[in-house]
């Protein structure tokens, strides 16, 4: 499902969420530039908690900040049955604060992310 470029905002992303928390057969979705700021991404990692079939995610410029990538995160320790390959996060200005939580939490994930997308943030050289 490519929704991208939609300005659905945070009502949007909570909707979204809604409808595809328990879905069986959606494996991408795509979210990049939708304005759904922090509590859009806090919506999706609900999705992420019980949700064990979304191979993709692409939440790309949307502003989720260090908040919004911690919640999706945490979300993915969570569920060990998740089949969550690939996570997009380009322009979403996280810093290294966050990117460093997403990294010493990646241990404690049953599933390993093969591909995450962090391009053109706030990341310092840490």
């Amino acid at each position: 499902m490519d929704i991208s470029k939609n300005y659905i905002g945070v009502s949007g992303a909570q909707a979204i969420a809604k409808a595809v928390v328990n879905h069986q057969s959606l494996v991408f979705l795509n979210l990049f530039n939708n304005k759904i700021s922090f509590d859009g991404a806090k919506a999706m990692a609900e999705v992420l908690a019980h949700n064990s079939v979304i191979e993709c995610l692409d939440l790309g410029h949307n502003r989720i900040r260090d908040k919004g990538l911690i919640a999706l995160v945490d979300s993915l320790v969570k569920n060990p049955s998740s089949k969550l390959k690939i996570l997009a996060l380009r322009f979403d200005f996280l810093t290294s604060k966050g990117i460093e939580y997403m990294f010493e939490a990646t241990p404690k994930m049953k599933n390993q992310l093969d591909q995450v997308y962090i391009r053109n943030n706030l990341i310092d050289e840490a």
